[in-house]
């Protein structure tokens, strides 16, 4: 038994192995009184500290518990799926470090200490838009398809346990993640940097109207002065 156990931990590609033990480990320490549950949370102030776990470990928080199985037995099987499919595995790695990123910077925003719905929904999310057509069974004997599985769930939790912003903060990494991707190949780049120019020109614009505005009032010259005074200096563009 242990040793089939084992031989299938080993087999596991790298990344979900690493999923999979994140999950189990991070969910064990506070269950058996091993970590306490307030250090496995995002602390910007721990962070500052030196206390670096804190960046990982908010991703894979759970209570024991049957949903806790659950959660990491779909982890595992969405993530063991879309690994093999993978090209390699820095490319499937770089998708959990890109969202990831962008998950922390909003759960900065947000002020979210847990990001295990976002780290599930992002992986329902790129599970069902690499399989967006597989039909995937739902409760009562209903079938969704795969690119409408997060949005699904989205709204079972908010019927089931109201509203998850966690959970939309993944939806949207995922989708981020993929905007960014597409930008060089559909010359977003370009859009970007035209707008970005676009914008600088109008804040030129609006300082260099405000900083008119401030200037006091030319002086009034008796008729001997000279007929042609030193022009202005003006800051429109």
């Amino acid at each position: 038994m242990l040793a089939s156990i084992k031989q299938w931990y080993i087999k596991m590609p790298p990344i979900t192995r690493a999923l999979v033990t994140l999950s189990v480990a991070v969910t064990l320490g506070p269950a058996l009184g091993l970590v306490k549950s307030s250090t496995v949370v995002l602390d910007w102030r721990a962070l500052s500290r030196g206390e670096l776990w804190r960046l990982v470990t908010p991703f894979f928080v759970q209570r024991l518990g049957l949903g806790t199985l659950l959660g990491t037995y779909y982890l595992y099987r969405h993530s063991l799926e879309l690994e093999k499919d993978s090209p390699t595995p820095e490319e499937y790695g770089q998708y959990y470090l890109v969202t990831g990123l962008l998950q922390l910077v909003a759960a900065r925003l947000l002020g979210l200490t847990v990001l295990t719905q976002s780290l599930t929904m992002s992986v329902a999310s790129l599970w069902g838009r690499h399989y967006r057509l597989r039909k995937v069974p739902f409760v009562l004997g209903l079938q969704v398809e795969a690119q409408y599985l997060p949005w699904v769930l989205f709204a079972s939790d908010l019927f089931t346990s109201g509203f998850s912003l966690a959970s939309l903060v993944g939806i949207g990494s995922c989708h981020a993640y993929f905007y960014l991707q597409h930008l060089p190949r559909d010359g977003g780049w370009e859009r970007v940097r035209l707008l970005w120019h676009a914008r600088s020109r109008f804040l030129a614009r609006s300082l260099a109207r405000s900083l008119e505005s401030l200037q006091p009032p030319p002086p009034t010259h008796p008729r001997h002065s000279p007929s042609n005074p030193s022009p202005r200096l003006s800051l429109s563009l």
